[in-house]
């Protein structure tokens, strides 16, 4: 059995399988990892997220029987859910070769300015104003889309923010305030 001389894995084929050996080769280049890294991160946060929910649950609050669930039934419930959809995600990736993940500067600073933005625009001019700003500056971080199509967006998430939590819930932050 060869062995795969970048990587030391022996390959189970024979030497001269052709086009199944010249794939598998490029896959091992130095381009791609042995593991999709952001399922496998991916997949443990949510797991994590979803055990600590569920146990926090489980502790806290009465769970209840199936006849009659008590306060804690639905959040242990989810935990488990969200614990068991990250497996999902966390085991396929430990034996997927995915592109090696790359950290872009410009989308972390225009996603994190859009979240400050977000939390001082709101006090000062309310939920609508906010969101615009908030959805226009962290379209920056990605180039696809023309300025058309991310106003498009920024004003229709800003008329379900206000549907959903001002109309809907009943939230009492106002649509629009002005300060002057």
């Amino acid at each position: 059995m060869p062995a795969d001389r970048s990587t030391g894995v022996v390959d189970w084929r024979r030497e001269g399988c052709g086009r199944v050996c010249a794939v598998r080769w490029r896959l091992r280049d130095k381009t791609m990892m042995s593991r999709d890294y952001r399922d496998v991160i991916g997949g443990a946060a949510l797991m994590a997220a979803g055990g600590f929910v569920a146990v926090h649950a489980w502790r806290t609050l009465s769970i209840g029987t199936l006849a009659s669930s008590g306060p804690g039934m639905f959040p242990f419930a989810l935990g488990w859910i969200l614990a068991m959809l990250g497996l999902a995600i966390f085991l396929p990736g430990l034996w997927r070769a995915a592109p090696a993940p790359r950290f872009d500067l410009r989308s972390f600073v225009y996603v994190a300015l859009s979240i400050v933005a977000f939390a001082l625009v709101l006090p000062r001019f309310g939920l609508v104003p906010a969101t615009v700003v908030s959805v226009l500056l962290s379209a920056r971080a990605e180039n696809g889309a023309s300025f058309f199509w991310q106003l498009v967006l920024a004003v229709s998430l800003a008329l379900l923010g206000t549907l959903v939590f001002i109309v809907g819930l009943g939230m009492t932050v106002s649509p629009f305030k002005w300060p002057w």
